[in-house]
């Protein structure tokens, strides 16, 4: 597989599979918006066990943008029913 800009999420589903074979400690992700992919690639993370997400207030960053969290976080409460701040951080 070629990794380059744009990634799509079916890549990033490969990666962090492959990356969780290999090491267990928590996974976070980081995507740019190259291919409009950022939020698709996000939640799919999400939803293969990574824990830490970077985005930023409606995509705004380097490059395409950052995965946005406007679009990020009502999805994976809403839709996906995940926790997005843990009730322990004070």
């Amino acid at each position: 597989m070629r990794y380059q800009r744009g990634t799509f999420p079916d890549e990033v589903q490969f990666m962090i599979r492959e990356v969780k074979k290999k090491i267990t400690v928590p996974l976070g992700i980081h995507v740019h918006n190259d291919a409009e992919m950022a939020v698709a690639n996000t939640i799919l993370a999400v939803k293969e066990g990574v824990l830490m997400v970077h985005g930023t207030v409606n995509g705004y960053g380097e490059r395409c943008g950052n995965a946005n969290l406007c679009s990020i976080i009502p999805n994976l409460k809403l839709k996906i029913g995940k926790l997005i701040v843990s009730p322990t951080i004070s």
